[in-house]
């Protein structure tokens, strides 16, 4: 099965308390490494001053592993979002991002993701989206410079936590159209929890993206919204009171091991939840382990 699937380790959420510590971090992805497990790293660059971009890069050439970064929050905010209908925060945000960019080559990274902004009123929504579509297509024309690194973005949800322009399915779909006229390096990180957040059957939604998507995120996202932790809060697999349980990530692990070609390149899966306690790191990777090889063993009992 890991001929089909690539586990993909969300190492900034197991080690969520100390994201901001490169003395912790970059330890600590070494030791990821060297287990052997996840060949797939992805990491949220903490802030543009991060100065072990040598280091990092050493670290990936020599495990022959990967590494994908992502923006990191401020991203997502009005002063600075890619979706703004102001050209000049728009133009601010692609500077921003751009420079993150960069940095992330010098990591040796292969693929930098990101977000659209926040939404907006109904009636400027065609607008920031073509405003949206403009900046991906001047961020994927850099990244072909750089290495020849890839673009991702994550559809987020639209009007219940994250609140992001881009979000349902269909318009993820379009949008993606609209970068690939001018720049094929763009694809979309599809995530179960922004999906069901959308009131997207989750399934039928991964249907719908499966031809735009490079990567896969599970997540488990908490619906009722009387619950101190409503939203994309990254709960544990299976654990309540998030909405994905076992059954659920198998089935859609399933169908995309269905929907994939004989020709195509392992898939990669991250399991996305988040160390808010501040407990073992060690104890997350090993949960994580466990959920994967479970739905994989599940899968090929299934597919015999």
């Amino acid at each position: 099965m890991l001929t089909h699937f690539q586990p993909s380790l969300l190492i900034s959420e197991v080690y969520f308390p100390y994201i901001e510590r490169q003395d912790v971090m970059i330890p600590a992805i070494e030791r990821v490494l060297d287990d052997g497990f996840f060949q797939r790293i992805e990491w949220m660059i903490p802030n543009p001053a991060f100065s072990d971009q040598a280091r990092l890069r050493r670290l990936f050439e020599q495990h022959d592993a990967t590494l994908v970064v992502w923006c990191p929050g401020m991203i997502d905010k009005p002063d600075c979002s890619l979706s703004s209908t102001a050209a000049t925060i728009r133009n601010h945000a692609i500077d921003f991002t751009g420079r993150l960019m960069d940095i992330a080559a010098a990591c040796g990274a292969t693929t930098f993701c990101v977000r659209s902004g926040p939404d907006v009123q109904p009636h400027q929504r065609p607008e920031a989206m073509r405003g949206l579509a403009d900046s991906l297509v001047q961020l994927c024309e850099r990244a072909q410079q750089l290495n020849n690194m890839r673009v991702v973005l994550e559809p987020l949800d639209q009007d219940a936590h994250k609140c992001m322009l881009l979000g349902h399915s269909d318009q993820a779909i379009k949008l993606v159209d609209m970068v690939r006229q001018a720049q094929s390096n763009f694809s979309l990180c599809w995530d179960s929890g922004h999906a069901m957040l959308n009131q997207e059957e989750p399934i039928a939604s991964l249907n719908q993206c499966w031809p735009m998507v490079e990567q896969l995120h599970l997540s488990s996202p908490v619906l009722d919204r009387t619950h101190p932790w409503f939203g994309d809060t990254h709960v544990c697999v299976g654990e309540p009171p998030g909405a994905l349980d076992m059954k659920m990530l198998t089935a859609i692990l399933a169908r995309a091991f269905a929907l994939r070609q004989p020709h195509d390149r392992p898939t990669p899966v991250a399991i996305e939840q988040r160390n808010w306690m501040a407990t073992s790191p060690d104890n997350f990777l090993s949960h994580i382990r466990q959920v994967m090889t479970t739905a994989w063993q599940q899968i090929r009992h299934q597919d015999c």
